[in-house]
């Protein structure tokens, strides 16, 4: 029976809210922001909550504790969030504006739900910065809502830098032949006839196949060093902008690039390696997590 009843409850409590979330009722957020000003109140209405906790990847992220938080960063994945959360913590760091323990990393299980929790905590002035993979670039409509989405605005400057970095990447290619796929390999293998086929060997044969299958492939595997000329000024340039705005981007490719020295290439074992080695000490990873606080302390005033 409805009752017309209404509730006004205050928490800071991530294990309250998803209570009432199973429950079936209607929800809305109000999240108090305090400075040096006024207090300020932004709502999240029950439909943008109920998306959140309706989407099976989401529902299972701890993407509701980002309501508590000052920052939050979306990475891709599990152990993108748990890298870049450890990259902070490495000795000797100096000590940044924002405490700690403000900052929350939340997984969006690939680049699709980025824009979304983005959106969902933006409504909230829950500052946001995002933080995929540079392949990010390669559509036009998803960097530009994902720029949106974490309260930065898309500019025609933008829009034409993207086109000069892109222009040569989205050119329509020649279907691969199979000729194609036997110098690939006689590249990666050349000269190693009588050698035992390794692990790397095999790495160094996929990625020629992806290379060849996909020119944004080679971008995850080289990074910037895949634009070439005047491609290559106007990303960087496009790269300093969407940092500006909150979208951080992996200049050397993938995250698993910042630590080039692990054996594993990808997979859940990767992260273990990287992180019993300090890799995530190491100045690629240090400078790109630089870039990520620099962007999230300009959107809160640091």
């Amino acid at each position: 029976m409805k009752t017309g009843l209404q509730i006004l409850v205050a928490t800071h409590d991530r294990s309250f809210l998803t209570g009432l979330l199973n429950s079936g009722v209607n929800i809305s957020v109000a999240r108090l922001t305090r400075g040096d000003g006024p207090n300020k109140a932004s709502r999240l209405d029950s439909t943008q909550l109920k998306a959140l906790w309706t989407d099976p990847v989401l529902k299972y992220t701890n993407v509701l504790d980002g309501l508590f938080h000052r920052l939050v960063v979306v990475a891709e994945a599990e152990g993108d969030c748990a890298y870049l959360s450890a990259a902070i913590d490495c000795e000797g760091r100096e000590e940044d504006p924002l405490p700690r323990n403000e900052i929350l990393f939340v997984p969006t299980g690939g680049k699709d739900g980025m824009a979304k929790v983005s959106s969902a905590l933006s409504a909230v002035d829950v500052p946001v910065v995002a933080a995929p993979d540079l392949d990010m670039l390669s559509d036009q409509r998803k960097l530009q809502n994902l720029v949106k989405s974490v309260g930065g605005v898309w500019t025609e400057e933008m829009a034409n830098l993207w086109k000069l970095a892109t222009v040569d990447l989205n050119a329509p290619r020649e279907p691969a032949k199979v000729g194609h796929v036997l110098d690939a390999i006689v590249s990666a293998l050349e000269g190693k006839r009588n050698n035992q086929f390794s692990a790397g060997d095999k790495e160094l044969v996929l990625a020629q196949l992806r290379t060849q299958g996909s020119p944004w492939a080679s971008v995850k595997d080289h990074g910037m060093s895949a634009f070439k000329g005047s491609a290559r000024r106007a990303a960087s340039t496009l790269l300093t902008l969407l940092d500006e705005a909150g979208v951080v981007l992996v200049e050397e490719g993938e995250l698993e690039r910042l630590a080039p020295e692990i054996g594993v290439r990808k997979g859940p074992g990767w992260l273990q390696v990287a992180l019993s080695e300090g890799e995530q000490c190491n100045q690629m990873t240090q400078s790109h997590i630089d870039r990520i606080l620099r962007a999230g302390g300009s959107k809160i005033g640091h």
